[in-house]
């Protein structure tokens, strides 16, 4: 991997459908959050840009990284869907790097490989767009994340007024998007309810016994 490319985490959301704050939902008695930012960190990216939002300060106090690539973002507008902190999070990405690959804070199990492909893949096409393009990763024909977003550049409020939840699909729209197939169902697999962190246990200890953080 290049080591001017930043990865950017998105966790700001207000958890409604899983009735917990899901950065901290515990894997071996870690938050789900800082198990993400800590395999980011074990990969060569210039900078981890994480966008918080609602309960921030909590988050904070509970998720333990020590690492001064790690950039803590607030989203006050969270409330107002994903594409809100899409745009925080790529306002704090330098534009000359080489890229930025956006994550989401609920996909723990995403595979190095998977990773490594992707901005591989970027990399490559940087020497044949001209213009800023997207490159996702695609299982089974399902879009997953993470999203390789190439020649950066600043992005105007208004472009995400109408996007909602939608985060950077809107944007997708108006340039080059490349699907690489891989073979990683974590990439369409984030935790958005009970059921899922369940699931997310049952995969993450095997025949262990899973940990109970929802009331």
């Amino acid at each position: 991997m290049e080591r001017n490319v930043d990865a950017v985490v998105l966790a700001a959301g207000t958890s409604s459908r899983m009735g917990a704050l899901k950065p901290l939902l515990s894997l071996d008695q870690t938050p789900m959050l800082q198990h993400v930012i800590e395999q980011l960190l074990s990969m060569p990216f210039r900078k981890i840009i994480v966008v918080l939002g609602y309960e921030k300060d909590v988050i904070r106090d509970e998720v333990s990284v020590a690492s001064d690539r790690v950039v803590w973002v607030e989203n006050s507008r969270y409330d107002l869907g994903q594409s809100t902190s899409f745009l925080a999070g790529f306002h704090h990405i330098r534009h000359e790097t080489a890229g930025a690959m956006f994550f989401l804070g609920d996909q723990p199990l995403i595979q190095r490989e998977t990773v490594e492909a992707i901005e591989r893949h970027g990399r490559l096409l940087k020497r044949k767009e001209r213009d800023m393009f997207a490159v996702r990763p695609e299982y089974d024909s399902i879009p997953g994340h993470p999203v390789y977003w190439g020649h950066c550049r600043p992005i105007s409020p208004e472009t995400f007024e109408k996007a909602g939840d939608r985060g950077g699909i809107a944007l997708m729209r108006t340039m080059n998007v490349h699907h690489v197939p891989v073979d990683d169902p974590f990439t369409v697999f984030d935790v958005d309810t009970p059921e899922d962190y369940a699931a997310l246990q049952r995969l993450w200890y095997g025949s262990g016994e899973p940990e109970n953080d929802i009331g």
